[in-house]
């Protein structure tokens, strides 16, 4: 479970959404499949693409950005 403090809400607690005492609850497996999987998916997809373009053996690839650092991309 990860958690997140959660500001300027109607009701800080709400157990129907994971909302406890101000805190936001979410399961790990949930965020990663919602969240990450995604993006992932979405940058393999265009990596892919710019390697089929580029038509040769590529032996480096710089990938910039705070998500580039990534263990899980």
């Amino acid at each position: 479970m990860f958690h997140f403090n959660c500001f300027n809400v109607e009701d800080s607690d709400d157990p129907s959404v994971g909302l406890i005492n101000g805190e936001l609850s979410i399961p790990g497996n949930l965020i990663r499949a919602q969240v990450f999987d995604p993006v992932v998916d979405e940058v393999l997809a265009l990596i892919d693409e710019q390697a089929k373009r580029v038509g040769h053996r590529i032996d480096a690839l710089l990938l910039v950005g705070g998500f580039s650092a990534s263990n899980y991309l």
